[in-house]
């Protein structure tokens, strides 16, 4: 999807002017609609956009609750605050005219209530702005986590962490880029790497940790370090910008990330030592597989992979297997 370059401030022409190019009807995948967006508009044109957004799902809004409120007409539909957000960005999608008629007539929305006629979400393909004034300092008060070798011991909300202190302000310092890039950030190599040196290190451990180890690895050890091998030429390109050799080895990576989760956490023959430096178990399960897709969708345009998709296809082996 390609969209027509844009910046300054968002009028509401020009709003339905790219409502219409979106073409919501016939294109739903929110990650290409929201790449195309970031690839196409200026920060300050996107978040005009969404307020222009904001403020016309909260008119479909008012226009159902204010059909509920009436006591001469019956509600014999169900929509959870999901499902009510979802239908009313769902309904702005659809254009100018559908909007229009009916916000101006909300038994028509009713209708599309009724029969569900609506899908999850028009508003999540829509980038959420950058605020470049955001300061540093601001940004901590508001949220940091520890900006202090003490603090950062003594921060509850950390304790379940295995980062050190320089690699936890490491990843604030990105956190607070990312905020002032809000979703443009997306579109940065750095933020990437910020995730993917925590991988690489952690993984370089477990592999340091297995050759100093006495004894001969087992089999499951020997398979779990060829994924982590993979992993770690994977993210060291994530962390050196090399964007396109990271995309030519995304969908290896990826079995390899379920595949060191399947040999550690299913079969369950890694020592609990080694264990620990696996990110892939625990906590921090999903993040190898956000980090590979959204590189995948934002840097290359291409498609995610299902969630869990190749841990399936272990599973699967497996029972075939015996």
């Amino acid at each position: 999807m390609e969209l027509k370059k844009r910046s300054g401030t968002c009028t509401e022409e020009t709003f339905w002017e790219v409502i219409s190019e979106i073409d919501w009807e016939n294109n739903q995948d929110t990650s290409v609609i929201k790449r195309a967006c970031l690839i196409a508009w200026a920060p300050e044109f996107g978040a005009s956009f969404r307020k222009i957004l904001d403020k016309k799902e909260g008119e479909v809004g008012r226009a159902l609750e204010k059909y509920e409120d009436d006591p001469d007409e019956q509600r014999d539909y169900y929509l959870g605050d999901d499902g009510f957000g979802d239908m009313c960005s769902h309904v702005v999608g659809l254009g100018r005219e559908t909007f229009e008629a009916e916000v101006a007539d909300p038994k028509k929305l009713v209708k599309r209530a009724q029969k569900s006629d609506y899908v999850e979400c028009f508003s999540y393909g829509i980038p959420y702005e950058a605020r470049p004034d955001m300061t540093w300092e601001k940004w901590s008060k508001l949220f940091g986590y520890g900006m202090t070798e003490k603090e950062f011991n003594n921060d509850y909300r950390l304790e379940d962490r295995s980062e050190t202190f320089e690699e936890h302000m490491e990843s604030q310092k990105r956190a607070f880029r990312d905020y002032q890039l809000g979703d443009w950030a997306l579109l940065d190599p750095d933020h990437y790497a910020s995730m993917a040196k925590y991988h690489f290190n952690r993984l370089m451990k477990f592999k340091d940790a297995i050759a100093e180890d006495e004894g001969t690895p087992s089999t499951h050890e020997i398979i779990a370090l060829d994924f982590v091998t993979l992993l770690i030429l994977y993210f060291k390109d994530l962390v050196d910008g090399r964007t396109n050799s990271a995309l030519a080895k995304s969908e290896s990576a990826m079995h390899a990330w379920w595949g060191a989760h399947h040999v550690a956490v299913e079969l369950g023959e890694i020592k609990q030592k080694h264990i620990e430096f696996l990110t892939m178990v625990g906590k921090t399960m999903y993040s190898g597989e956000n980090l590979i897709n959204d590189h995948r969708r934002y840097m290359g345009g291409k498609p995610a992979f299902k969630c869990k998709h190749h841990l399936k296809e272990f599973r699967e082996s497996v029972a075939k297997a015996g």
